[in-house]
């Protein structure tokens, strides 16, 4: 049976903004705090979290779509690699990013589900509001804090997990649910 998660997130920095930090080594290891190998040229490796996560770029379409081959060492050695695809548009002065990851592997699936906010959606939230103007920090200055900790001011979410961990936009009574077909 073949898996889906299909997630939506609208972060406070312009779509073309998170596409670069996305697809820009530096930027994306300044996210998520490890190193990351990543390139726009079709069958270019794919390495992030140490190589926890490896695949391969197989297409990416400047500013707006990256789609990859996607694989955590939680996948068995038989599972074949899933399929990520992200879209970045533009939502008002925000950008959003709507995932649709195919084929993880049903052992790893709620792992996986939860993990694109916990190693992505949130460090990339709190990202955003380090570096965003008079927030004291930037991006060349990511070892220094001026003002507030972050850990006592986070950012606002701009989605929320309901009671059963489905995706739901504030405002909204319909979740966006991460499903399986």
């Amino acid at each position: 049976m073949r898996t889906i998660i299909s997630q939506s997130v609208v972060l406070p920095a312009p779509a073309e903004s998170l596409f670069e930090m996305y697809t820009d080594p530096a930027k994306h290891a300044a996210i998520t705090g490890a190193p990351v190998t990543i390139s726009f040229e079709p069958g270019s490796p794919f390495h992030a979290f140490n190589c926890v996560l490896t695949g391969a770029t197989l297409q990416i379409i400047p500013r707006r779509l990256v789609i990859q081959s996607w694989r955590s060492t939680k996948f068995n050695d038989e599972d074949p690699d899933s399929t990520l695809i992200l879209a970045f548009t533009p939502e008002g002065t925000n950008g959003r990013i709507d995932l649709v990851h195919l084929d993880v592997p049903a052992h790893n699936y709620q792992s996986v589900v939860e993990g694109w906010e916990t190693h992505y959606w949130g460090p990339w939230r709190r990202h955003i509001a380090l570096t965003a103007p008079g927030s004291g920090r930037s991006c060349g200055a990511m070892s220094r804090t001026i003002g507030r900790s972050p850990a006592r001011t986070p950012p606002a979410a701009p989605f929320f997990y309901s009671r059963n961990r489905h995706l739901a936009m504030p405002g909204s009574s319909t979740p966006m649910r991460s499903r399986s077909l």
